[in-house]
């Protein structure tokens, strides 16, 4: 096993799988000189560990640079916010069952009235916080002050009496 130390720079990882792998071999059979040959050009086949070695730093170069990836940084548009807080309160009490509405000619129960009317509200409330509560026989948090009004306008779409 490897101590962390030999795997602290390129240049020694390099050094190691190079000369270390057992199989690194010189032209000719003759035996290697060590690592000084290489960059004196002396030994035999220095010339070819030094192509070696060049490969070898130019596929750690790349390795690093798709690592790091192409990254394009475009701007985040902002929000328009015009600084409401606007809570909706819907009531889903047995009394929404009446039909004593009337909406576009037709006669409608009060539940679809404030159903069509609220998240139509919520959805041009764009730029401002919206929360929905709804209440029965209790109050509780349907969705909490957000800019996401068209989940707000969609949960009044989905509020059911009982």
């Amino acid at each position: 096993m490897r101590s962390a130390a030999a795997w602290s720079s390129p240049s020694s990882a390099l050094y190691s799988a190079a000369f270390h792998s057992g199989t690194c071999s010189v032209p000719g059979g003759g035996p290697y000189d060590g690592p000084s040959s290489v960059w004196r050009g002396g030994g035999a086949g220095g010339a070819s560990l030094r192509w070696r070695q060049g490969l070898l730093w130019s596929i750690w170069v790349l390795l690093l640079l798709a690592l790091a990836g192409p990254r394009e940084l475009a701007p985040v548009p902002a929000l328009k916010v015009s600084g409401r807080d606007l809570a909706i309160v819907l009531d889903l009490s047995g009394s929404m069952v009446r039909d004593d509405f009337h909406l576009d000619g037709q006669q409608v129960t009060r539940q679809e009235a404030v159903t069509k009317v609220g998240a139509d509200f919520a959805r041009r409330r764009g730029g401002d916080r919206v929360a929905l509560i709804v209440f029965g026989s209790e109050a509780y948090y349907a969705a909490p002050f957000t800019f996401d009004v068209e989940a707000v306008a969609r949960r009044i779409e989905e509020a059911a009496i009982g």
